[in-house]
C-alpha cells in the first residue's frame, strides 16, 4: 500500500504548471473579464479554504487521474477541478479496488497549498495593480478637470482682452496668461508622461508619492517586466480623456498672439494720442499769439484812430491858429510901442496890422496844411503797416482753423471707438473745440478790424487828397 500511495505521488507534477496556468489565463483580458477573473480568483481561495485532506480513500488504480490531468484544469476551469478533486496528505490512508468504479481526481494537500499561496499572490498583485490604475485614472480624471478649468480660464481671458482699452489692462491680462500657460504645462506633462509610459519610469514627476510607493513595491513584488509593461499599458486606456490639453494648446497660443496684439495696437493708439495731444497744446500756443497779437493790433488801431480824429478836430485847429495869431501881435506891440506920435503909431500900426493879418493868414495856412499833411501820411504809414500786420495773422487764423478742423476730425476717426474708455478723451475733444471756436471768433474780429482799417484808409486818402489840392493853390 506503502509503494502504491508513493507511486501516486510520484505522479504529482510541480506547482509551476499552476502558475503557467494562472498566467495564460491573465492574457489579453477586457475590463469585465478582468472583474470576473478577480471574483472567480476570490471564489477559488476561498474554495481552497474549505478543502481538507481526505481520511480514508478508495480508489481504482486504473481510474485515477491527477487534478494536473484534467480537461478542466489544463482548460482553466480550476474551480470546477477542484470541486470534483479529492485531497490526499501523508496521513490519508489509499485502499486500491480494482473493481470501485469512480473516476477519482486528486491533489495532494501540498500542492494545494501552493495553489492556495500562488492564488493569493494573485490575487494580492492584482489588488496592486487595480490600485495602480485607480489612481492613475483619478489623476487623469482630476486633470481631465483641471483641463476644463483651464479651457474656460482662457476663454474668459480672451474675452476679456478683447474689451479692454489700455495698456496697464494688457499688462495684467499677461500676468494672468503666464499662469495659465505654467497650468497648461504642467498638465501637458501629466498627459506626455502617462501617455509614455512604458515601465514607470517617470511617475516620480507626477509628485505622488503614495502612488510612487505602490509602483515601487509591485516592481520588487512582480518578477517579469511584461507583467510590468502591462500594467503600464492598462494606466493608459483612459489617456483619451486628456487629449482635449492638444487643442487647449492652441488656443493658448491664439490668446497668447491676441494679447500681443492688443498691447502693440494700444501702444500705437497711445503714441498717436500723446501726439496728438502735443499738436492740440501746439494749437493753444498759437492761439494764445493770435489773441496777444489781436489785443495789440486792436489797441494799435485805437491809437491811430484817436490821432486821426486829433487831426480832424476843428477846436484844436484855431487852438493853434489863435496861439499864432496871439504871439505875432505881443511882437507888433513891442515894435510899436518905440514910435512916440499917437497917430503915426496908429496909422502904422493899422497897416502893420493889416499886413501882419495877410502874412498870418498866408503863414498860418501853409503852417498848418503842413503839419496835417505830415499828419495824415504818417497815419497812412500806421495803417498800411497795421494792415499788413492784420494779413499775416488772418493767414496764420485761416492756417490753424483748417489744422484745427483736420485735427478734429482725425481725432473722431481714430480715437472715437475709446470715447467711454478714455478719461482723457471728452477732455482733449472739448479742448479742441475751445481752440476751434477762439480761432473763429478771432477770425471774425479781425475781419472787423480789417474792414474798418480800410475805411480809415480810404478816409486818410481823401484828407491827403484834399491837403495835397490845397497845398498846390
Amino acid at each position: 500500500m506503502a509503494e502504491q500511495k508513493g507511486s501516486l505521488k510520484n505522479r504529482l507534477l510541480t506547482s509551476h504548471i499552476i502558475r503557467a496556468n494562472l498566467k495564460n489565463k491573465k492574457q489579453a483580458e477586457t475590463e469585465m473579464e478582468k472583474e470576473k477573473r478577480a471574483k472567480e480568483l476570490r471564489d477559488l481561495q476561498k474554495q481552497i479554504y474549505f478543502m481538507k485532506p481526505a481520511s480514508v480513500l478508495v480508489i481504482n488504480p486504473n481510474q485515477v487521474t491527477h487534478i494536473n490531468d484534467d480537461k478542466d484544469f489544463k482548460e482553466g476551469n480550476i474551480t470546477k477541478a477542484l470541486s470534483k478533486t479529492l485531497v490526499i496528505s501523508d496521513n490519508t490512508q489509499i485502499i486500491e479496488d480494482e473493481k470501485a468504479k469512480i473516476k477519482t481526481t486528486y491533489v495532494t494537500s501540498s500542492e494545494l497549498k501552493v495553489l492556495k499561496e500562488e492564488v493569493t499572490a494573485q490575487i494580492e498583485e492584482e489588488q496592486k495593480e487595480n490600485s495602480i490604475i485607480k489612481k492613475v485614472n483619478s489623476i487623469i480624471k482630476q486633470a481631465k478637470k483641471d483641463i476644463k478649468a483651464v479651457k474656460e480660464e482662457l476663454t474668459s481671458l480672451n474675452q476679456e482682452v478683447e474689451q479692454d482699452y489700455e495698456v496697464k489692462q494688457v499688462k495684467g491680462k499677461e500676468e494672468r496668461y503666464e499662469k495659465i500657460r505654467e497650468k497648461i504645462a504642467f498638465l501637458y506633462d501629466k498627459y506626455q508622461i502617462i501617455m509614455e509610459n512604458v515601465n514607470f519610469s517617470d511617475f516620480y514627476r507626477l509628485n505622488d508619492e503614495i502612488l510612487l510607493d505602490e509602483i515601487i513595491n509591485y516592481k520588487i513584488t512582480t518578477a517579469t517586466n511584461e507583467k510590468v509593461e502591462t500594467l503600464a499599458a492598462s494606466c493608459k486606456k483612459e489617456i483619451k480623456l486628456l487629449e482635449g490639453i492638444v487643442s487647449i494648446i492652441k488656443e493658448k497660443n491664439q490668446v497668447k498672439m491676441q494679447i500681443d496684439t492688443k498691447k502693440t495696437n494700444l501702444k500705437k493708439r497711445d503714441e498717436k494720442f500723446d501726439e496728438y495731444q502735443n499738436q492740440v497744446n501746439h494749437q493753444e500756443e498759437i492761439n494764445s499769439k493770435i489773441k496777444a497779437l489781436s489785443i495789440d493790433y486792436d489797441n494799435e488801431l485805437v491809437d491811430i484812430e484817436n490821432k486821426y480824429r486829433k487831426l480832424n478836430d476843428s477846436k484844436y485847429m484855431e487852438i493853434n491858429k489863435l496861439n499864432f495869431l496871439t504871439i505875432n501881435i505881443l511882437k507888433l506891440s513891442v515894435f510899436m510901442s518905440g514910435v512916440r506920435n499917437k497917430n503915426i503909431s496908429l496909422v502904422l500900426t493899422s497897416i502893420l496890422m493889416q499886413n501882419l493879418i495877410i502874412k498870418t493868414n498866408d503863414d498860418r495856412k501853409n503852417i498848418f496844411l503842413d503839419k496835417m499833411y505830415s499828419g495824415y501820411v504818417d497815419t497812412g504809414r500806421k495803417l498800411d503797416k497795421l494792415a499788413y500786420n492784420l494779413d499775416d495773422v488772418m493767414v496764420l487764423i485761416e492756417k490753424s482753423i483748417y489744422e484745427v478742423e483736420d485735427l478734429a476730425t482725425y481725432f473722431e476717426k481714430e480715437f472715437k471707438e475709446y470715447q467711454n474708455v478714455l478719461p482723457e478723451y471728452n477732455k482733449i475733444k472739448e479742448r479742441v473745440e475751445v481752440v476751434l471756436n477762439i480761432l473763429k471768433s478771432k477770425e471774425q474780429q479781425i475781419k472787423q478790424q480789417a474792414t474798418n482799417l480800410k475805411n480809415l484808409k480810404c478816409q486818410n486818402k481823401e484828407k491827403i487828397k484834399t491837403l495835397e489840392s490845397l497845398t498846390d493853390v
